[in-house]
Parts: structure tokens; sequence; C-alpha cells
């Protein structure tokens, strides 16, 4: 179990979900504190076990309690920000406003760059559809994400980029969808060359 949860400390950092909520690092560090935990609580009750001291055997459940009214409080908060972050996903397209709102300025701007006389790219069109491919402009020297064109400072700030381009290619990359209020027609942050995003935007 302990193992475990170190385990799910690593993976936490690189969960979408967890990172669109910005709860990443908190349930990063939390699982793997418990998994540390749990180690120390399983050499206490080792040792009570053999010594039959009542002072290790009170610590012994002591810690297993915290354990476990940690791994609570944090599994509440997490279904209790995935509900706002559904709302978010159902509401701010609609209001115009929010985290997710800005997300999809951010792709809907970029969609608007990357692979157009500002910044080619470098993709095989005929991936994509006829519509989409005959908007498309391409060069064997161009870009394959946005990040890589010259007037990319002109879409995203670098505060955005710094907080949002990591979010971002993990739904393209997990999620395998983009945009957000609107439907992309390829990937922006990941690979252009990835094709069709399969999941359409990421709001569905």
């Amino acid at each position: 179990m302990a193992i475990f949860l170190m385990w799910l400390g690593v993976e936490a950092n690189y969960n979408p979900e967890l990172n669109l909520l910005n709860m990443h690092k908190q349930a990063s560090f939390t699982s793997m504190g418990i998994g540390i935990g749990l180690f120390a609580t399983a050499t206490f009750g080792w040792t009570a076990a053999a010594t039959k001291n009542e002072c290790l055997s009170f610590g012994f459940g002591y810690m297993a309690a915290v354990c476990f009214l940690v791994c609570t409080s944090l599994g509440v908060s997490i279904f209790v920000e995935k509900s706002l972050l559904l709302d978010q996903l159902n509401e701010g397209c609609k209001l115009k406003s929010g985290m997710i709102y800005e997300l999809d300025t951010i792709f809907t701007q970029g969609q608007d760059m990357l692979c157009t006389d500002k910044c080619p790219c470098n993709v095989d069109s005929g991936i994509f559809s006829t519509e989409v491919s005959a908007k498309m402009v391409t060069d064997q020297l161009g870009a394959t994400r946005l990040d890589q064109c010259p007037q990319i400072n002109s879409v995203v700030t670098a505060a955005q980029r710094a907080k949002y381009y990591p979010i971002l290619e993990i739904l393209e990359t997990d999620w395998q969808c983009a945009g957000f209020c609107t439907e992309g027609s390829y990937y922006l942050f990941s690979d252009v060359r990835n094709g069709v995003p399969k999941n359409g935007n990421c709001k569905q």
C-alpha cells in the first residue's frame, strides 16, 4: 500500500484533471507523505507486536488513524474540486470568464497562428479533412507546435506559458483533445503531426 501511494504521488504530477484543478503538487506531496507515514506505521506495528509495548501499540494506532484521516480528507477535497471543475467546464464558455475560457482563448489565438502564414507548420496536411487542410500553410522547415513559432509572445505571455502550457500539453497527449469552447482542428501544444484530436474538444 505504501509503495502504491508513493507511485500515485509521482503520477499525480502528470494527471490532467489534477493539473487543471491546480492540485497536482498537493496530491503528489500528500500521497508520498502518507506512503512514508505508512512505512513508519508498519515499523511501529511490527515493533509493537514483537515487544508487546503498550506505548508503541498506541503510537501505531494513532499514526494509522492520522493516515486514514488525511487520505479521506484528500479524497473529499479532490471530489469537491472536481465538481467545481465540471461547473467551470459547463459555465465558463457561457460566461466568457474563468480559467476554462482563458485556456480556450489561448488555444483559439494559437490556432490562428500555427499552420498559417504567420507560422507555417511541418506536417502532411493530407491527414486532415479537406476543409481543414485547405486553410493550412505548411513548410518542411516549419513548426510542429505553437511554442516554436517566432511570434509566440503575441499570442500568450510568458506567465501564461509557464502556468498553462504544461496543462494544455498533458490534455492533448492524455485526453487526446484540443480546445474547450471551440472545436480544435489539430494539436497545438504537443505535436501537430499527431493528426486530428481523437476526442474532439476537452469540454466534452
